[in-house]
C-alpha cells in the first residue's frame, strides 16, 4: 500500500493523483487516486514501476523491489511551483473594490509564467470530443475575465521548459462533479 503526502506541508495530498503502473512488454495501466486515498496494487511480481503525476505536483517515477518492500509506504510528492501558480492564477476569483488592479496583476503574473510560443489547448466536456487551441493572450483573457465557470477549470497537463510554461491542456467542466 502506498500513501502520498505533500513534501512541503507534511499533509495528505489534496489533489487527485494519476498512477501509471508500467510492466515489461505490456501497455501501462492507469489508476486515479482521490485526495487522501492510498494506492493498493496486489501483484505477485517481484518489482513495481510507477509513474506518478498530478496537476500540482512534480512528476515522479518510483521503482520498488517488492521482495523486501514494507507492507505500507508513504511517498512524498514535491509541489511544482509552476503548476501551483498556473492553477492558482487560473481559478482565482477576482471581485471587490480592487478588482481592476488585481486583474492587471494576475495578467502580468501569467504573462511572466507562460512562454510566448506556448501551446494551449482547451478540451471540451461533451459527448463529441472537441479541442480548441488558444494563444497565450486568449488564455490569459479567458482566465482573467471574472466568471463562475473558472471554478470548474481543471488543468489536465502542463509542461515547462527553461523557466517558462510551454504547454497547457485544460478543460472547464460543465458540472462541479466532473472535475
Amino acid at each position: 500500500m502506498y500513501c502520498f503526502t505533500d513534501a512541503d506541508r507534511n499533509l495528505n495530498v489534496q489533489r487527485d493523483i494519476e498512477i501509471k503502473v508500467i510492466k515489461e512488454n505490456e501497455s501501462p495501466i492507469l489508476y486515479r487516486i482521490k485526495p487522501g486515498e492510498c494506492f493498493i496494487y496486489p501483484t505477485k511480481d517481484k518489482s513495481l514501476k510507477m509513474q506518478i503525476s498530478s496537476t500540482v505536483y512534480e512528476d515522479l517515477e518510483v521503482n520498488r523491489n517488492l521482495e523486501n518492500a514494507p507492507e505500507e509506504e508513504t511517498i512524498e510528492l514535491k509541489p511544482d511551483d509552476y503548476k501551483m501558480a498556473l492553477y492558482y492564477f487560473s481559478i482565482k476569483d477576482i471581485n471587490g473594490e480592487n478588482s481592476e488592479q488585481l486583474i492587471k496583476q494576475k495578467r502580468k503574473q501569467l504573462e511572466n509564467l507562460i512562454s510566448n510560443t506556448a501551446t494551449i489547448t482547451q478540451v471540451y466536456d461533451s459527448d463529441i470530443y472537441g479541442l480548441e487551441t488558444l494563444d497565450k493572450q486568449d488564455y490569459i483573457t479567458l482566465v482573467t475575465t471574472p466568471t463562475t465557470s473558472l471554478k470548474n477549470l481543471n488543468v489536465i497537463e502542463m509542461k515547462k521548459d527553461k523557466g517558462k510554461i510551454v504547454s497547457i491542456k485544460f478543460k472547464i467542466s460543465n458540472h462541479e462533479n466532473n472535475k
